[in-house]
């Protein structure tokens, strides 16, 4: 249980949830670098290429310990204002 919860945490950390990323646009994968990056680094957020908007990281919004429920693209509680923890918590 322990090494897919660990999964579970990277995965939540680096891959935002369908819900709040379009995977489909032609930045997804730079802004999925950008977002990795900026995590690695210990910074709070980065600066979307297309439009310059500050992105708060994911590792920011779980500091927050609860979903503010304004959007963001990186929200690691796409469950609204609870955490999703598949196999733990559901939805």
């Amino acid at each position: 249980m322990e090494g897919s919860r660990d999964e579970w945490e990277q995965r939540r950390r680096y891959f935002p949830s369908e819900r709040r990323f379009n995977y489909d646009d032609p930045l997804a994968l730079l802004r999925l670098a950008l977002h990795r990056d900026a995590v690695d680094d210990g910074l709070e957020s980065y600066r979307d290429p297309a439009t310059g908007a500050t992105v708060l990281c994911s590792t920011t919004l779980l500091d927050q310990g609860i979903c503010c429920s304004l959007g963001c693209r990186h929200c690691p509680y796409t469950g609204g204002r609870r955490l999703v923890i598949p196999g733990i918590v559901d939805e």
